[in-house]
């Protein structure tokens, strides 16, 4: 069997120092906590649910493209979205991804790609919903 490739733990900076390499679960759990402080209630999608200890089947997983998170908002009325979650630097999308994203947009959904914390508060601006917490 060939090796396995690991990747950096650490990166240098522009600014010249080593720093922590932020990877996806960085970028959901910060957006998660945030969006929970705004009073969402919020769901993970399991990709990978593990195998059965008796059979070995798969016990089932989420279907492709399915979103990172989903959740709603109340305020009134439920305000529902789902975010694909991506690492800040070489996040690819998956077609399967593009797909339900633009689904979801189509039926008049609350649904987008974000890659940091920022990036979901300003895609959350676009729909008119404040997220607080950032100083913005």
């Amino acid at each position: 069997a060939a090796p396995m490739k690991r990747r950096p733990r650490y990166v240098l900076s522009a600014r010249g120092v080593y720093e922590p390499v932020i990877r996806e679960e960085d970028v959901l759990g910060a957006c998660r906590t945030l969006l929970e402080l705004n009073q969402a209630r919020v769901f993970r999608a399991v990709e990978r649910v593990p195998k059965c200890y008796r059979c070995g089947c798969w016990l089932g997983s989420s279907e492709a493209g399915t979103p990172d998170l989903s959740g709603y908002f109340h305020q009134g009325a439920i305000i529902p979205f789902w975010i694909e979650m991506k690492r800040p630097k070489g996040g690819k999308h998956r077609f399967s991804q593009i797909a339900r994203i633009e689904q979801i947009q189509e039926d008049g959904g609350i649904a987008f790609f974000a890659n940091s914390v920022e990036v979901m508060v300003s895609e959350f601006g676009r729909f008119g919903i404040k997220i607080k917490g950032l100083g913005v």
